[in-house]
């Protein structure tokens, strides 16, 4: 697929199996994207080409002018006829809200494995 960068001038189809499809949508709809619609499948879904052949059918019912995925999913199109030309959008993670939860229970898990120490080398 084709790495966009800048807001695309076109109306678009998109899809993913990710287990959170509305952060995709979200993504798509801040960096300026037209959506005819977003067909979501299940995480980890290992794609076939019915399933591309049943995406570009609906892409031309709906007026889209081009279908576009994750990155994640975009590596498993790899092999499948015609998908060269679906776009794709890198989809940046927001790590900051959950860094000092995720540095609270490190830290939690170290206190833990120190007071379990002491009590073992106590006896």
């Amino acid at each position: 697929g084709k790495v966009l960068s800048g807001i695309p001038e076109r109306t678009v189809l998109a899809f993913c199996g990710i287990g959170k499809p509305e952060s995709f949508r979200n993504s798509l709809e801040e960096a300026g994207f037209r959506l005819e619609g977003l067909e979501v499948f299940p995480d980890h879904h290992v794609y076939s080409k019915d399933d591309i052949e049943r995406l570009r059918s609906i892409m031309e019912r709906t007026g889209g002018s081009a279908l576009i995925t994750t990155a994640k999913d975009a590596v498993k199109l790899y092999g499948i006829p015609e998908t060269g030309d679906i776009l794709v959008q890198n989809m940046n993670l927001d790590v900051e809200g959950a860094l000092p939860e995720l540095m609270n229970d490190i830290q939690n898990r170290i206190d833990a494995y120190r007071k379990r120490k002491r009590k073992s080398e106590e006896v």
